[in-house]
């Protein structure tokens, strides 16, 4: 499409989402139009049907600054969200954290997208909202961006994007049925380690990483490709080996990720399905953790599937990980500097929902995760839950070093309105969390003390969440 048609549809657009219509007259400048060659008889016919014209908001473009742009497409997401959340540290000495009561904007996004001639494409999406991410503000505002050449069979991109790892957390956050993401999705796919925080230290102390997750999959920079064929997907990524736009160090890292999936979706009688498995590996996936120099890799695997049954939809995925030098040290190991053994956590999301008609939809969700001994941190992984890491009662110190446990399990239970279909959307979800055996972080590191170890302590987390969505 050339420039001039660009601007001529964004001239009816105009008129279109200002309330006007082309009246009778209007057959002569479609006329007119048609003689300079800037119509064809059909596309006047189109535009003067009944004499009058309308334009779906969908089909309105507008002038862009290359002028090969063929269109531009603009969405957008609103959430505001309410939120009371608290948890119970049932630990000697340690005192409970202060609640979460209080409103948020989880994602704030708008997303631009240009079409230009020869099956070339570009997107960027940004969001600004304050809890993009379950740990709080987002460290990027770039929720995704592409140059893409399309080809029959395939499309290749050089992207910042989600890596395909993880069914919940690569569908859409405004599709999802709970309201928020799984403490499984969360540890796999948050960073390891935030911005600022050097990871872990196994000499002097035991543990002074602020976080566990494992932080494998989420955003990358990278090279993509995918395609699909009579049901058949496929996508393969080659990137980062660590997430976020920047890179974290000149001496880690700095090794490449790759990934890849294979999916396929049918129907059998009145089933529909899809199952897939992704896998992936970072030679350095866990050097950051650990604050070390040395290659520490991280492969992961993520099989899953969904199936809809009339009204009834199930989703189950695993995600798991062998992690090298993953856990937690003993006191032995950190006394001695010597690394920590391989870790093999892995996590469980089943997800059953049902439409009681056109509007309302009830939601369960079951998550359960086994860290295999390299620790789980409540507030880094539970949606908006308060920190655990808090002084003793009466006590002006540090309180138990990031709090992690070894076991989690959460439920939740929700009900969604839509008010016109996902468009507009308000959900109202509470989720219990039960995270057992508490990694003794205090442990001195010198000989004769008490040995670093996963304890019978526990913790319980409560979330009480009521969003609303706006699709644009």
């Amino acid at each position: 499409m050339k420039k001039k048609s660009i601007k001529l549809i964004s001239l009816f657009a105009v008129s279109a989402a200002f309330g006007f219509s082309l009246q009778a007259s209007d057959n002569q400048l479609a006329r007119t139009l048609v003689e300079k060659g800037l119509l064809t008889e059909t596309e006047a016919k189109a535009a003067t049907s009944g004499n009058k014209m309308s334009v779906k908001p969908a089909s309105v473009s507008v002038a862009a600054g290359s002028p090969q742009t063929q269109m531009l497409t603009f969405s957008g997401l609103l959430q505001t969200q309410y939120t009371f959340a608290t948890v119970r540290d049932r630990n000697p000495g340690t005192r409970n954290p202060s609640n979460n009561n209080n409103f948020l904007i989880p994602h704030a996004r708008l997303g631009l997208k240009a079409d230009l001639p020869n099956d070339w494409s570009g997107y960027i999406d940004i969001d600004v909202g304050s809890a993009a991410t379950n740990a709080g503000p987002v460290a990027n505002v770039i929720e995704q961006m592409y140059i893409k050449k399309s080809f029959e069979m395939a499309n290749v991109s050089a992207a910042y994007q989600k890596v395909p790892f993880g069914y919940e957390f690569m569908t859409n956050v405004s599709k999802i049925k709970p309201i928020y993401r799984s403490i499984v999705t969360q540890y796999f796919t948050a960073p390891a380690v935030p911005a600022g925080v050097g990871g872990s230290t196994l000499t002097g102390a035991v543990f002074t990483g602020s976080t566990s997750n494992v932080g494998f999959g989420g955003r990358h920079l990278g090279a993509y490709a995918d395609g699909k064929y009579e049901g058949f997907g496929w996508t393969v990524a080659i990137t980062n080996g660590y997430q976020g736009l920047g890179n974290p160090s000149a001496t880690n890292r700095n090794e490449l990720g790759y990934y890849g999936g294979v999916s396929y979706e049918g129907e059998w009688e009145e089933f529909m399905f899809a199952a897939g498995i992704n896998i992936g590996y970072q030679p350095e996936g866990n050097t950051g953790w650990i604050n070390s120099i040395t290659k520490n890799s991280v492969f992961g695997f993520n099989p899953y599937a969904t199936v809809n049954w009339q009204d009834f939809r199930v989703m189950v995925e695993l995600l798991g990980a062998s992690i090298q030098k993953g856990r937690l040290p003993t006191t032995a190991q950190a006394v001695a500097g010597t690394a920590p053994k391989t870790a093999t956590p892995y996590g469980i999301t089943v997800t059953p929902s049902y439409m009681f008609n056109e509007e309302w939809e009830g939601v369960f969700r079951f998550a359960y995760l086994d860290s295999d001994q390299r620790g789980i941190n409540i507030a880094n992984t539970m949606f908006n839950t308060p920190t655990t890491n808090v002084p003793a009662a009466g006590s002006t110190g540090a309180g138990q070093a990031a709090n992690l446990y070894r076991e989690a399990a959460t439920f939740y239970l929700g009900v969604n309105y839509y008010i016109m279909g996902n468009d507009v959307k308000l959900s109202a979800g509470y989720e219990y969390g039960k995270f057992i055996k508490l990694y003794n972080a205090t442990a001195a590191t010198t000989a004769g003390t008490p040995a670093a170890s996963f304890s019978k302590r526990k913790a319980y987390a409560h979330n009480v969440s009521l969003r609303l969505q706006l699709l644009m």
